[in-house]
C-alpha cells in the first residue's frame, strides 16, 4: 500500500516535470517567434529615397533671342571702360560734359564742343563742331551740323596732345592673312594681321573669313573671321574703326522645357563642351525597360553636340530617362538613329547642370 502511494506520487511530479517543461518551450518558443518578427520588421524597412529636384534655369528665362556672339574673351577697344560721365567740374570756366581716358575733357559753349586736357589746356576749341565721339583707343570724332552736308573729322589724341588727321572708311584689304610655318609639327598656321599689326597675338590653326550674316547674331560688325586653334573656336569681329571683339565659337545648342517653360542657349565654351560630352558617355543604359507615359507634357532637355563640325550629333532625353540620340551627317551616308532608355536621374542631373555650370558663360 505504501509503495503504491509512493509510485503514484512519482508518476504526478513526472506529469507536472513535463507539463511545467511544455510551457517553457511553448513560452520560449513565443519569444522567440516575437524577436525574429520584430528583427524582420526593422531590417525590412527601406529608408526613403531622396528624389532631386529641379526647375527652369533662371539665366535661360533672360534669353531672349541666342546669339553666338555671346561668349567674349577680348576687346580692343571698350568705350564703356574710357568713357565717362563728368559729375564734378574740373575747370573753372569750362562746362565739361564727358572725360576720355582719363586725360580728355570734352567741353560745351554755345552748342560747340571742344576738349581740353587734364592740365587745363584746351586741346579743340569750340567753335566748329557739335559733337565728339571717342571711336577707337585714340580716334575721336568729330561732327558738323547735320545742315552743313560735310563729313565728319577725326582728332588723334595721345600724350597730352591732339591733331587732326585723315581718316579713310573701312577697307577689308587692310586685313592680311598671312602663313607661319610651324617646324616643329610641320605644318602651316596662320596669322591675322590688321594695318600691319598682328590681331589678338595668336597663331592659328585655321582661320577664314565669313559674312556675319552666316551667324546666329544680332550685332552688326563691318568684317567678321572665323578661326580655330588647339581644338577651340572663335570668331572675330571688326567694326568701321578695326576695333576688333573676339568671341569663343559655339560648340553646342540646349534646348529644354520644364513644365510650360521653355528656352534655348548655345554652348560657348570649350571646356563646359567636353563637360557635358563626358557626362553623356558615362550614365549608360538601364537594364529595364518600360513602357513610355506618352506624355506630350513630358519634361524634356535636347542637346545638338557638333556645332563647329559638319557632322552633328542630336540627343533628346525626357524626363521618364527615354533617350533619342540622332547623327545628321553633312553628306549622303547612312544616318545613324537609336533609342535608349537611362536612370530618371540623369535628366534632372542635365538641367541641374546647365543651371551651375552653363550659367556662368552667361554672366
Amino acid at each position: 500500500m505504501y509503495f503504491k502511494k509512493i509510485l503514484a506520487a512519482v508518476l504526478c511530479g513526472a506529469v507536472l516535470a513535463a507539463v511545467l517543461t511544455s510551457c517553457q518551450e511553448d513560452e520560449s518558443r513565443a519569444a522567440s517567434s516575437i524577436g525574429d518578427s520584430t528583427s524582420s520588421g526593422v531590417n525590412s524597412v527601406v529608408p526613403p529615397v531622396e528624389i532631386k529636384d529641379y526647375s527652369f534655369p533662371e539665366f535661360m528665362e533672360k534669353i531672349d533671342t541666342t546669339d553666338v556672339l555671346s561668349n567674349q574673351v577680348y576687346s580692343s577697344f571698350n568705350r564703356d571702360e574710357l568713357v565717362r560721365e563728368v559729375e564734378e567740374q574740373p575747370f573753372e570756366g569750362y562746362s565739361c560734359i564727358e572725360c576720355y581716358l582719363d586725360a580728355y575733357y570734352v567741353f560745351e559753349d554755345n552748342g560747340f564742343v571742344g576738349i581740353i586736357n587734364e592740365l587745363g589746356t584746351v586741346v579743340l576749341e569750340a567753335d566748329t563742331y557739335v559733337s565728339a565721339e571717342l571711336v577707337s583707343n585714340e580716334l575721336v570724332r568729330l561732327n558738323y551740323p547735320e545742315r552743313s552736308g560735310m563729313a565728319a573729322d577725326y582728332l588723334q589724341i595721345s600724350g597730352g596732345y591732339g591733331r587732326l588727321v585723315e581718316y579713310n572708311e573701312f577697307d577689308s584689304e587692310n586685313i592680311t592673312i598671312s602663313t607661319v610655318y610651324d617646324s616643329e609639327a610641320g605644318t602651316e598656321l596662320y596669322e591675322l594681321r590688321a594695318n600691319g599689326e598682328v590681331v589678338y597675338d595668336k597663331i592659328w590653326d585655321s582661320i577664314e573669313e565669313i559674312s556675319i550674316e552666316d551667324i546666329d547674331t544680332n550685332k552688326a560688325a563691318t568684317a567678321v573671321y572665323k578661326a580655330s586653334s588647339g581644338g577651340q573656336h572663335y570668331f572675330i569681329v571688326f567694326d568701321n574703326y578695326y576695333n576688333f571683339e573676339v568671341y569663343e565659337g559655339v560648340y553646342g545648342l540646349i534646348r529644354l522645357k520644364v513644365g510650360d517653360v521653355y528656352g534655348e542657349c548655345y554652348i560657348l565654351d570649350a571646356d563646359d563642351y567636353s563637360e557635358l560630352d563626358q557626362m553623356i558617355d558615362s550614365f549608360g543604359s538601364e537594364s529595364y525597360a518600360s513602357v513610355p507615359e506618352g506624355d506630350e507634357n513630358l519634361d524634356y532637355i535636347q542637346i545638338v553636340f557638333g556645332l563647329s563640325a559638319q557632322d552633328r550629333v542630336q540627343v533628346t532625353i525626357s524626363a521618364d530617362g527615354y533617350c533619342f540620340t540622332d547623327n545628321l551627317t553633312h553628306n549622303r551616308q547612312p544616318t545613324n538613329k537609336y533609342f535608349s532608355v537611362l536612370s530618371r536621374e540623369t535628366f534632372i542631373d542635365l538641367v541641374n547642370w546647365v543651371d551651375s555650370t552653363l550659367s556662368q558663360e552667361y554672366e
